[in-house]
């Protein structure tokens, strides 16, 4: 994936796996604050069983509003196409989907990591 706008979307979700200020996803998990207030992730990388990268970002028990939880983001890369999917589960009552408060938040996230990831395509030419 590396070279290509899939691999310049990952690179992005990675460098920036949450909605708030925080630091690369690791594949060790590296500690972020996701929403204002404290409300701790610990951001993981990996790759699925096909290669495509997977940012997951997990709540920190008692330190997050939607914990228990997980958001995960999928760069799925294809020979036309990429895609970014977005999944989370918890139990958290701002996570109920009735509040749009986690999609619109994720939403307008992957839609700047895919600016981020498109722009800079553009520039190193794969694009």
């Amino acid at each position: 994936m590396n070279g290509s706008l899939a691999g310049d979307i990952a690179n992005a979700v990675i460098a920036n796996p949450t909605p708030g200020n925080d630091q690369p996803a690791t594949p060790g998990g590296t500690l972020n604050e996701a929403l204002p207030g404290g409300n701790m992730v610990r951001s993981y990388t990996s790759t699925d069983v096909n290669g495509n990268t997977v940012v997951a970002n997990v709540t920190v028990p008692g330190d997050h509003a939607l914990s228990p939880g997980i958001v995960s983001q999928y760069i799925i890369g294809g020979e036309t196409s990429t895609s970014v999917i977005v999944v989370g589960e918890g139990n958290g009552l701002l996570s109920i989907p009735t509040t749009g408060i986690a999609r619109g938040v994720f939403q307008d996230k992957i839609e700047r990591d895919v600016r981020v990831g498109i722009t800079n395509a553009v520039r190193g030419g794969r694009w």
